[in-house]
């Protein structure tokens, strides 16, 4: 290369050109400038050809002119070369120029040649005028194109701005999608941030909405939906979620594929969070409704032709008439036709009522479900009238069937309880302290004899009723009750109204308010006057049991629970030689027994502290005893409990056994080897799951072990199942071949081997394996069979999977829709493929497609090398795929996709080929490649309607879909805004156009919603957006806009609205309290309460919203309150329970039902709960417990017995103390069992006798002679009453008391009171006659007395005598020694005053009027007395004047034990002057004194004669 350019470059061997010009300057000089000028010329001509070409690029062929400029350049290059060698000759590089001049200048020639006819087809200039005018003209119609265009396109866009929505167009093919800046700035994101990929978009919506998106974009796509309008969720730039809505029109080519869509995006996040929040709210208060425990939330309306239609119902409706919420919607008399007919006319005046004053429907019914159940049903629901003159009623239905069976179950149980206490002579009180009231059961009005009538008495009345010495300390027990609390039991001595003295037992309960103050006191009070009768006999029974202990063979003590011991009995004490203050009170394990060893006192402090918790233990221990003796005896600890079941005592109880220990120890040794063995065998069976069995031929006697009871899923301590129950065991399917191996083993003495199943007693299917060897007797016969069982369940179903897994692989194989194929990696051949392959491929049978290499089958198949290059992506990747074109054995070609991938089967390595076909997606594809570019889609794809208001001319131009919102038809309707504004609805065009001007007025976009009245009378919503142009002076001078049809979103919120109206009606309205509860980060916080709520408990839910329990209720309420919440978050559904919560000051029960409501990450965000005020029912339940408490506590015995057949079916525990039966013994049994049996009377025909008793009065009182369970008989007083139980029917309640040791002493004071009765008769006996003797003394003196005067006074005073010796005649004549008949006393006494001064009664008579009237001793006799006198003085002076008259006497009984006696006579009367008060006369003065020893009054009255009225009570006592 070196030695070319010295060539090129040397001038030895030349003359410069010069010399040929003989240096001549002239010549030169011509040259040199000739030379240059062409150098200069050839050079500017490339110049201007170059920047003429720059400048002209679209003129043709215009690559000529660039070679020309080569071609120049080169030339002129000569010339420079032609100066140049006239002083240096380098010829050669000279030469070489030109030669490049010489190819450029040819090649050149030859382009120009070959271009010569393309140019000569060229316009001549009057040719390209002619274009040129024509050019003009189009470019002036396009340019009236383009200002309509522009002015088209400010139209959109501003309609665009006006809907507030962006524009995107996706184009199929590229996936690129144009976005539009409104696009990108509602998702917060800048333009060059996101790139045109359609996935840009499609990666950013919401997971759970993803799925619902495409599937209705790809649906549209392929037209099965007429439209694509579809509401999602987008994540923005700040990783939040908007809602955001897409309508789209799509493009699709001549074969229907799409190949573009275009459409818009607006932001729905505002309407969305109303509409949530709407649907939230209903959701909640549906939930409230199909939660409420048995209720269900209706509306119903009356139609205008009076029949009745369901427009809601709750679910719950279902569960209350199992009727379902959809057939009752659909036909009312569904349940209609379950209310019972005679509730009819309830429930027609209550619907009528409610219709006509607008008044609550509030009423219970019954209703008879589809399955014939009876139901109670409380209807609740407030009226309102609707525009058409319907009514419509909201409410509440509550199925009330168990609070009504409760009711009804409350008052059995109350009447049981008052007919219990009226037996038992029990009643109950309630003392209200705010009042000052007392409350008194019918059962304390009946204890008290006082009448039901009258209030019960106050409480200084009540305590007057008590004896003086108990009222203080009754009163101090009150007084102690209500500043403390304390609860208090008295024995109190009470004097009923009839006078009678009895004993009451007092017990007294306070109840506290929220602030634990004592509100109220409540108890009971009891006669226990046959108690304190029967305390003497347990006394005597004391001393019995007392004998018993200290004699029993047993050692027997009695425990705190502590351990101390508090009494021993005397055996236990001679045993150990010690004395009870040696060991009372002192720890157990401390005492002598006990203190063998540490460890044994250690043992007895655990088993004491066990039985502590009311465990019985019991054990066999060494102990110690006299003389340090070591003795073994069996002890037990027995815990005694209370009522409450609360242990209270230990009873430790032990028995020498000594020597029997010694004879046992060697029995358990051998026991215990047996058991080992026997445990090591059973243990290895249940390992193993093998199980035992034995056969005896003989006596066909079976023995199974434990394990196998277990696998024929039995329990052990169940008798062996016989030959023919373990047949029925045996599957019907194996049971022959079972059969036939036992006939074998039995009659040929083949081994059984065999496999079958068992269906085990719980359904399950189980797989055994049975082996067994036959035992032969000496005569060589079978006599035993023996063997084992395994189970083999899990062996056989790891079989049956297996199989399954063989199967399911094999269907999956070959029931692919794609081809599979198995390929050796070594060889590359295929080994398998599955049915579609064949199908696939047109093959005729699998057997074409087996044994050839798979690339084959392509159209193009691969070479080496590219199968090296998968197999090395599949051994890098593991996987690896592609499309390719393959040709079948038909000839015809497909498009597939390949998949291959490495597999393992049985420890072999094979490639899994999947071929799946796409031909019709490439057919779509290459389709879509073909489609042309389609014009820009506009709004009216996405159903708006597009208006341009032009102000000054009032003009407005709409699109085609304006036209359809209005109802109108674009090709026969004109666009005026009059038209618009008649369109609009009355009530709503003011404010549009007030909308409108205040837009153009403050610069500000117009937004209203609006109705308009289409011309079929139909009314839509619609949404009208827009903005103003303003000119230059900012004056407004059209307007642009869109309105949208938002119709069905305003129907779905108006119903949404209604159905919060219609739950809110209810949830405020109901009879029930409802609650809603937030849950906040694991706290809990309250939302509200409806006005039931608010009403029962005092809260005010927008006092309380947001605050936490703690907040509201005490702290100890707080705490039980948010344990709830908790465990209904636990739970997560709904729960139910009682709780009692301080509310207004008191305590209050409620039924409360809470409910979880979940949000859309199913997570529980809010509780809504419903409770029902239970107060009074609770109130009443635990007086009825404690009723039932005192009941079974009390002295008395008490037993239940049904009426028709005998039997008992309760008895408390004191009836069965009384007859010695343990607890619950007696129940089932009949009620002869207990009554004495001998030679005079059956216990059948005693039980039959009261029986019939009772059934005829409906309540006897009745001594009867009843036996123990021991034999031992006893005297019971009992009194029985017919009573209606809920449960059993008809009973007989029998309240029995033991009054064995009151027979007794009823028999000795018998005996005593007739002894008594023999003595008091004759002391009567002997005053009368010691009284006789005094008159007959008298009488002696009186004849022997001459002066008349002293002759009257003796008469008198024999007289006064004789009417006192009378009283004693009386008495000890009568058979009843306390009181006198004053009807016979009377006669008798008047008799011997007119005998004594001899007055025959035709002069005077006498009339005696006494009715039936006793009198005791120190009544008859001052009355006696008085008799005597005013009879004497009337037969002494009233008659004096004339020989007749006439004498009343007159004894009359009046209530409250008032007497009144009577003394008159017609006589003259008294004197005028006479004055009872001063006078002297010993008659008057001895009556005075009588009558006020009787503490009665005197009357008298002398008007007609002489009358004495002495009023006086019967007894002084």
């Amino acid at each position: 290369m070196l030695g070319f350019f010295k060539i090129l470059l040397t001038t030895q061997q030349f003359i410069p050109h010069g010399h040929c010009y003989l240096w001549q300057s002239n010549l030169l000089g011509l040259h040199i400038v000739s030379d240059s000028l062409i150098a200069l010329a050839y050079y500017s001509i490339p110049l201007t050809l170059l920047y003429f070409v720059r400048q002209r690029q679209d003129v043709p062929f215009n690559w000529i002119f660039l070679l020309f400029g080569t071609f120049i350049i080169t030339c002129g290059a000569t010339h420079l070369m032609e100066i140049w060698t006239l002083w240096h000759p380098t010829y050669w590089l000279s030469g070489g120029i030109k030669a490049i001049a010489a190819v450029v200048s040819l090649y050149t020639a030859w382009e120009l040649i070959y271009l010569m006819p393309q140019v000569l087809v060229l316009p001549s200039p009057a040719q390209l005028e002619a274009a040129n005018q024509e050019l003009k003209r189009e470019i002036s119609e396009r340019q009236q194109i383009e200002a309509a265009l522009r002015c088209s396109e400010e139209r959109w866009h501003l309609a665009v701005a006006g809907t507030n929505e962006a524009i995107w167009d996706w184009n199929i093919s590229t996936n690129q999608t144009f976005r539009s800046e409104r696009w990108y700035e509602m998702l917060g994101y800048e333009r060059y941030e996101l790139s045109s990929e359609d996935d840009e978009w499609s990666k950013r919506i919401h997971p759970d909405d993803y799925a619902q998106v495409i599937a209705a974009q790809t649906a549209y796509l392929w037209q099965q939906t007429p439209d694509y309008n579809v509401e999602y969720r987008l994540r923005c730039k700040d990783g939040s979620y908007g809602w955001f809505r897409s309508r789209a029109k799509a493009v699709w080519d001549e074969q229907g594929n799409p190949v573009r869509l275009v459409g818009s995006l607006g932001e729905i996040t505002d309407r969305k969070q109303v509409e949530l929040a709407l649907q939230e709210r209903e959701a909640m208060l549906r939930r409230i409704g199909d939660n409420l425990p048995n209720g269900a939330i209706y509306k119903v309306i009356r139609e205008l032709d009076g029949s009745d239609r369901f427009y809601y119902l709750s679910a719950g409706i279902e569960k209350i008439t199992e009727v379902s919420a959809a057939d009752a919607l659909r036909d009312a008399s569904l349940l209609y036709c379950q209310f019972i007919p005679e509730d009819m006319p309830r429930l027609e005046a209550a619907v009528n009522e409610s219709m006509q004053h607008l008044s609550i429907f509030n009423v219970q019914l019954r209703i008879c479900t589809p399955s014939g159940q009876i139901k109670w049903c409380h209807f609740r629901s407030s009226p309102r009238q609707l525009e058409d003159g319907r009514v419509a009623w909201d409410g509440l239905v509550v199925d009330v069937t168990e609070l009504k069976r409760t009711e009804e179950i409350l008052r059995k149980n109350e009447a049981l309880l008052e007919e219990s206490q009226r037996v038992a002579r029990l009643g109950n009180w309630e003392y209200d302290l705010s009042t000052g009231k007392i409350t008194w059961s019918k059962g304390l009005f009946e204890l008290f004899q006082r009448d039901l009538n009258l209030l019960a008495p106050s409480y200084e009345e009540n305590l007057q009723l008590y004896h003086p010495e108990d009222r203080q300390q009754l009163d101090q027990a009150v007084k102690r009750a209500i500043s403390t609390g304390e609860s208090y039991k008295l024995i109190l001595r009470a004097t009923r109204s009839d006078k009678e003295e009895i004993y009451v037992e007092g017990i007294g309960y306070a109840e506290f308010n929220a602030n634990q103050e004592v509100v109220r006191l409540y108890g009971t009070a009891q006669d226990i006057s046959d108690r304190k009768q029967a305390e003497l006999a347990l006394q005597a029974s004391e001393r019995r049991f007392r004998g018993i202990f200290n004699n029993s063979f047993q050692f027997i003590g009695l425990l705190n629970i502590d351990g101390t011991l508090l009494e021993a009995n005397q055996t236990a004490l001679d045993f150990v030689g010690l004395q009870p203050e040696d060991v009372i009170n002192r720890p157990f394990w401390e005492t002598h027994w006990w203190t063998i060893s540490p460890e044994i006192q250690e043992q007895l402090k655990q088993a004491i502290a066990w039985a502590a918790q009311g465990k019985f233990i019991r054990y066999e221990v060494d102990v110690l005893g006299a003389n340090n003796q070591i003795a073994t005896i069996d002890f037990s600890l027995r815990p005694l409990q209370d009522e409450n079941g609360q242990v209270i005592l230990l009873i430790p109880e032990g028995r020498d056994i000594t020597e029997r220990q010694v004879a046992m120890r060697d029995r358990i040794q051998a026991e215990e080897k047996l058991r080992r063995s026997e445990a090591q065998l059973t243990a290895a069976q249940h390992i193993a799951h093998v199980g035992s069995w034995e056969w005896n031929l003989g006596d066909e006697k079976q023995i199974w072990s434990a394990e196998t009871f277990r696998i024929f899923g039995l329990y052990p301590i169940q008798p062996v199942p016989t030959q023919a129950e373990l047949l029925r065991m045996v599957h019907p399917d194996d049971r022959p071949a079972l059969q036939a191996h036992f006939l074998a083993a039995i009659i040929d003495a083949c081994p059984i081997n065999l496999e079958y199943r068992i269906i085990r007693p719980d359904g399950s299917i189980r797989y055994l394996e049975s082996r067994a060897e036959v035992a032969y007797n000496t005569q060589e016969k079978t006599i035993k069979l023996f063997g084992a069982i395994l189970d083999i369940t899990e062996r056989k179903q790891t079989e049956l999977e297996i199989i399954k897994s063989r199967d399911l692989r094999e269907a999956i194989f070959n029931e692919s829709t794609d081809a599979l194929f198995l390929v050796d990696p070594t060889t590359l051949l295929t080994t398998d493929c599955n049915n579609r392959a064949v199908e696939l491929f047109a093959a005729a049978s699998k057997a074409d497609l087996i044994g050839i290499e798979g690339h084959t089958l392509q159209k193009r198949p691969f070479g080496f090398q590219e199968v090296a290059e998968i197999l090395a992506q599949m051994n890098q990747q593991g996987f690896w795929s592609q499309e390719i074109e393959y040709v079948t054995k038909q000839g015809n070609s497909f498009w597939g996709n390949i998949a291959a991938k490495e597999i393992r089967i049985a420890d072999q390595v094979m490639n899994l080929v999947r071929i799946t076909d796409i031909s019709d997606r490439k057919r779509t594809e290459a389709a879509l490649t073909k489609s042309e570019e389609q014009q820009r889609l506009t709004l009216e794809f996405t159903h708006i309607g597009i208006w341009d208001w032009h102000l000054q001319t009032n003009e407005v131009i709409w699109n085609d879909k304006l036209y359809h919102l209005l109802g109108l038809d674009p090709e026969t309707s004109t666009a005026k805004y009059q038209l618009w504004y008649n369109s609009v609805h009355p009530d709503d065009i003011e404010k549009v156009e007030k909308a409108v001007l205040q837009a153009l007025t403050t610069h500000t976009n117009f937004d209203a919603e609006y109705r308009v009245i289409l011309p079929n009378g139909e009314i839509l919503w619609l949404l009208g957006k827009g903005r103003g142009i303003y000119d230059t002076a900012d004056q407004p001078i059209r307007m642009l806009g869109v309105i949208i049809d938002i119709s069905d979103r305003k129907l779905a919120e108006q119903a949404l609205q209604d159905k919060e109206n219609f739950l809110r009606s209810i949830y405020d309205g109901v009879g029930q309290s409802i609650f809603v509860v937030d849950v906040v980060d694991d706290d809990f916080c309250y939302v509200g309460f409806n006005h039931t709520h608010e009403e029962l408990t005092g809260l005010r839910s927008n006092e309380l919203q947001g605050k936490t329990p703690e907040q509201v209720l005490p702290l100890d309420a707080a705490v039980i309150i948010r344990q709830h919440y908790q465990n209904c978050l636990a739970a997560g559904t709904t729960i139910t329970y009682n709780e009692c919560l301080p509310f207004k000051g008191q305590e209050t029960w409620w039924m409360t039902s809470l409910t979880p409501l979940r949000d859309e990450s199913s997570s529980i965000y809010r509780i809504v709960g419903s409770s029902i005020n239970i107060t009074e029912q609770q109130r009443a339940q635990q007086m009825l417990e404690l009723q039932a408490v005192i009941t079974r506590n009390m002295a008395e015995g008490i037993c239940l017995v049904r009426a028709n057949d005998g039997i008992i079916v309760y008895a408390n525990p004191k009836f069965e103390k009384m007859f010695s039966y343990d607890t619950d013994e007696l129940n089932g049994l009949h009620i002869s069992i207990i009554n004495y049996a001998d030679d005079q009377a059956k216990a059948e025909e005693v039980n039959q006798a009261i029986r019939a008793a009772v059934l005829e009065h409906g309540e006897a009182s009745y001594e009867v002679h009843n036996v123990k369970k021991n034999g031992t008989p006893f005297w019971c007083s009992a009194t029985t009453s017919v009573f209606e139980h809920p449960e059993y029917g008809k009973v007989f309640v029998a309240v029995h008391q033991d009054i064995t040791e009151q027979k007794q002493a009823e028999e000795k004071i018998k005996a005593s009171l007739k002894e008594k009765e023999v003595l008091l008769k004759e002391i009567h006996h002997r005053v009368k006659n010691n009284l006789g003797i005094v008159s007959s003394l008298l009488q002696m003196q009186c004849r022997r007395t001459q002066d008349p005067q002293a002759s009257e006074i003796l008469r008198d005073s024999q007289n006064r005598i004789a009417s006192i010796a009378l009283v004693h005649e009386k008495l000890y004549r009568s058979a009843d020694l306390a009181n006198i008949d004053f009807s016979q006393y009377i006669p008798d006494l008047t008799t011997h005053l007119f005998d004594s001064y001899n007055i025959t009664p035709n002069c005077i008579k006498l009339k005696i009027q006494v009715n039936d009237a006793s009198l005791d001793i120190e009544t008859a006799i001052p009355c006696g007395l008085i008799i005597n006198e005013l009879v004497s003085n009337a037969l002494k002076y009233a008659f004096t004047d004339r020989s007749t008259g006439e004498i009343l006497v007159s004894l009359a009984q009046q209530e409250y034990d008032n007497l009144i006696l009577t003394v008159r006579d017609n006589g003259i009367g008294l004197p005028q002057d006479f004055d009872s008060k001063n006078t002297k006369t010993l008659g008057i003065i001895l009556v005075q004194g009588l009558v006020k020893q009787l503490r009665g009054k005197i009357e008298i009255n002398s008007q007609q004669g002489a009358e004495f009225k002495i009023t006086f009570t019967k007894s002084r006592a």
